[in-house]
């Protein structure tokens, strides 16, 4: 089978994010429309125990300034940011397993609908916005993310085509300062052809990450939309993460 990977190995690599309208013009493409999934399936071990709801990362709970329905534009979605802090109510979240969620389980999955045969060029996702209580205790984010794609013909109920496998940054927030945008980031996926559902599926956290601290025992994500068209990279999520590993350079040097 084959595999499509747009990963993101830190500051030396090239990062397949989109960066905001505050921090450079989007291009002309950025207008294209948005697509808001549903949920048609989820293999998600979401903690429904403490009232977490796989919905959240599809529904717009947890947006700030726009809740990207389907129509909306790029630049709309690469300016809308999403809650961060030190709740997980508008985010999906699975039970805990600790200390590293992906030791004690397998991946998990959910298949996404798009509503018809769509043409998609990006996905856009935003991280679970829990900060771990000091901004650094982020391993519960999100990070390794295969997409497969079906077009309506093709259905639901299983995935055989190319996996094209991405790579989220943490939100880090080592100052603990509570000003650290949750900003979207966004990944060339889909090709421009036309697709119905989507099977996402997260085989691993930020457990252990470089300058991450702490967590690591859940999985979450904030919200997901996909787009039509690619949307120009590399990533403002990019530059915090970067400005965030220069303050913990020098908190460690001195």
């Amino acid at each position: 089978m084959m595999s499509i990977v747009r990963s993101w190995r830190g500051p030396s690599a090239f990062a397949l994010i989109a960066l905001p309208m505050a921090v450079v013009s989007i291009a002309p493409q950025a207008t294209g429309q948005i697509y808001q999934p549903t949920i048609v399936t989820a293999n998600l071990n979401t903690d429904t125990g403490i009232g977490a709801n796989e919905v959240n990362m599809v529904n717009g709970n947890g947006l700030i300034g726009d809740t990207l329905p389907t129509g909306s534009t790029v630049a709309a979605a690469m300016a809308t940011t999403h809650a961060f802090g030190g709740s997980f109510i508008d985010s999906y979240v699975s039970v805990g397993a600790p200390p590293d969620y992906f030791a004690a389980n397998g991946p998990v999955s959910a298949v996404l609908d798009l509503g018809a045969d769509v043409e998609v060029g990006s996905v856009i996702l935003w991280q679970y916005e829990n900060n771990g209580g000091n901004g650094t205790n982020v391993g519960n984010h999100a990070k390794t993310i295969e997409l497969q794609f079906n077009t309506d013909a093709e259905g639901s109920a299983s995935f055989g085509g190319a996996v094209t496998t991405i790579e989220m940054a943490p939100v880090l927030d080592p100052g603990n300062t509570g000003t650290v945008p949750n900003g979207a980031q966004a990944f060339a996926v889909g090709g421009g052809n036309s697709y119905r559902y989507v099977q996402m599926t997260i085989t691993d956290n930020h457990f252990e990450s470089p300058d991450v601290t702490g967590g690591g025992d859940r999985i979450g994500v904030g919200e997901i939309r996909f787009a039509r068209e690619a949307v120009p990279e590399p990533a403002s999520v990019f530059l915090v993460y970067l400005a965030s590993l220069a303050i913990l350079a020098i908190r460690k040097r001195r």
